[in-house]
């Protein structure tokens, strides 16, 4: 399970779709590209993948994905490992996350987010899922007040 930066987990688990955190319950076309929405794992997401964020801070173990021409609350940009050594501190780990997926969002775009309605953040592994090995944080642009986004964000700055 993961955790949204800045968001504080709450009693419960957001499961969307059925899915588990490696189910992937979308249909792709040839390009990976989502055509048909559905419930997609956390350890699923791919880069360019569109979301729809949980309405209630809590913990993450799927997400509803969506074909992008579909309003949406966020696009995954892809995954980083995150580069925090030794015990798990959530403090360290969310910002440690939160830093580099600011880097991989300007890549993504094509350009700096600095300025525009658009902010990276990230999905960050819990401590339990720390742990047992899981350092990856998935990647995610947002609009700076979580509204809906249209379209393929990739690019879109350059």
């Amino acid at each position: 399970m993961r955790k949204l930066v800045g968001a504080a987990a709450v009693a419960g688990v957001a499961i969307f779709g059925g899915a588990g955190a490696f189910d992937d319950n979308t249909t792709r076309n040839d390009n990976g590209e989502i055509v048909e929405g559905g419930g997609l794992g956390v350890m699923a997401i791919q880069s360019g993948d569109c979301l729809q964020l949980p309405s209630e801070e809590q913990e993450i173990q799927s997400l509803e994905a969506v074909n992008c021409d579909v309003g949406h609350t966020a696009q995954s940009t892809g995954t980083v490992t995150v580069a925090h050594t030794g015990p798990y501190d959530d403090y360290a780990v969310a910002t440690q996350a939160e830093r580099q997926c600011a880097v991989l969002a300007d890549t993504f775009a094509g350009g700096s987010l600095a300025g525009t309605e658009y902010t990276s953040t990230s999905l960050y592994p819990l401590e339990a899922g720390w742990n047992a090995g899981d350092k990856e944080a998935n990647c995610l642009i947002v609009r700076w007040d979580y509204g809906m986004i249209t379209g393929d964000l990739e690019g879109r700055f350059s």
